[in-house]
């Protein structure tokens, strides 16, 4: 399970009201599969759309979790 302090942590000891925003503000994107990269230290990784839709998918479950952490401690 995340904590919040681990989360602001790893943002670089950002504020709770700046990481809630901010995680919003990604939440808020339009994703757009074809354009996502995956980069390692080699260079990019071939991915097909429906891998791309499929981690996506996993990074908007991500954020929201995060979100979710982030705002049960403003209440």
């Amino acid at each position: 399970m995340m904590r919040h302090e681990n989360i602001l942590a790893a943002l670089g000891g950002m504020e709770l009201d700046k990481a809630i925003q901010c995680t919003r503000g990604s939440l808020d994107q339009q994703w757009q599969p074809s354009q996502l990269v995956v980069s390692t230290a080699s260079g990019a990784v071939t991915l097909t759309l429906e891998e791309r839709h499929a981690i996506g998918k996993v990074i908007r479950e991500i954020l929201e979790a995060r979100l979710s952490v982030l705002e049960n401690e403003t209440e």
